[in-house]
């Protein structure tokens, strides 16, 4: 077996110098920031004080506005878009044309632009803002003139006037028709269908007579929060955001490094590891998982936060499980030192063989 050559063993033994032992970062466990060249980089290790604290800072409550959690439907009021059944009992003549007591939507009562419906004998006649029985009393005083002792019936053929819009990552999207029925958050959402690949369940929002609130669904069910008990209002607007922006990018000595989406308000270290199928045990280097996360607030970061795992250690994985991730994280593992070594030799080994070549054209 041939020797390489000085030159060779040369650039070995720089380069052994230079894969020494990497950056050791000192550990910061005082919660301070700074703005200079030496604080811009904090390290702090996992530990069960640090979850707990950063479990208290990103604490969510699940308590829902007063304006929402007190809100009870009023008595349903006509207006416009609506259709009314209205029948003249021994007077089928006034239900429908045809002269039968059979009534169909075709022959229903639009409530119109102005609030008004045409009924024969009495004309236009107010119903907008009104309840139907209001509208039924209204009619049998009006056809008195006409008809000995009228019996009038009123009720709503169809519903159209006041709605509930959606939009965003539901199934369906199209506006929702709210009745005399009240109609629940839960029921709306059950009707409309969540696309539970692509949604974002902690980011589902309400806007209501320009308030605004963001709901957990997630967080919601799991502390058995009743959202049959939270009832929707005419103009509410409901949009559910797709999660392909929440993102974590895994990189590093993993077995399966990627992007990964989430559909909850965070996901734990321990699972994004997990779903990348875990450290490669050959080449990583486990006492180095590192979380790298920009400050909140910053639109262009200026600083970053590293927090450490040792993977060797029991303890750490427990408390992985509990470490939230926050989108934008990158969960990076170092290679072992004998892994960047051997890429280094795989590097050279071609620039020896041109060396090697080199050295005997120049001998030859």
């Amino acid at each position: 077996m041939r020797r390489l050559g000085l030159p060779v063993l040369g650039v070995l033994s720089l380069c052994g110098c230079a894969l020494g032992p990497g950056q050791h970062l000192k550990v910061d466990d005082g919660w301070q920031s700074g703005t200079s060249a030496e604080t811009q980089v904090h390290l702090y290790d996992i530990t069960p004080r640090l979850v707990a604290k950063l479990e208290s800072l990103h604490e969510k409550s699940t308590e829902l506005p007063d304006w929402l959690r007190s809100y009870v439907p009023d008595t349903y009021l006509l207006g416009p878009g609506d259709v009314l059944q209205i029948t003249v009992w021994d007077h089928p003549e006034l239900t429908v044309p045809a002269g039968t007591q059979f009534t169909s939507e075709s022959n229903g009562r639009l409530v119109r632009n102005d609030g008004t419906i045409f009924y024969p004998y009495v004309g236009a006649v107010r119903a907008a803002g009104m309840t139907a029985e209001a509208v039924r009393t209204e009619l049998a005083r009006r056809l008195v003139p006409f008809i000995d002792r009228p019996q009038v019936d009123v009720s709503v053929l169809r519903y159209g006037n006041q709605r509930v819009s959606l939009s965003g990552a539901f199934m369906r999207n199209d506006p929702q028709t709210l009745t005399n029925v009240p109609t629940s958050l839960a029921e709306a959402i059950g009707k409309a269908g969540i696309n539970t690949t692509d949604a974002d369940l902690s980011g589902l929002q309400l806007r209501r007579d320009g308030q605004h609130v963001t709901l957990d669904l997630d967080e919601l069910t799991r502390r058995g929060v009743d959202l049959q008990t939270v009832y929707l209002k005419a103009g509410d607007s409901l949009f559910l955001p797709f999660a392909d922006r929440k993102k974590i990018y895994v990189m590093g000595e993993v077995a399966a490094p990627r992007a990964l989406s989430f559909k909850a308000d965070s996901i734990s270290l321990a699972s994004a590891l997990g779903t990348v199928s875990g450290l490669r045990p050959e080449t990583s280097k486990a006492t180095q998982v590192y979380v790298i996360r920009a400050p909140e607030g910053e639109q262009v970061p200026s600083s970053a936060d590293i927090y450490r795992m040792d993977a060797n250690q029991p303890l750490s994985w427990v408390l992985a499980s509990r470490f939230a991730l926050q989108p934008g994280d990158v969960v990076y593992v170092s290679p072992a030192g004998v892994t960047r070594w051997n890429r280094l030799i795989s590097q050279l080994l071609p620039s020896a063989s041109i060396i090697q070549a080199s050295q005997a054209l120049t001998t030859n």
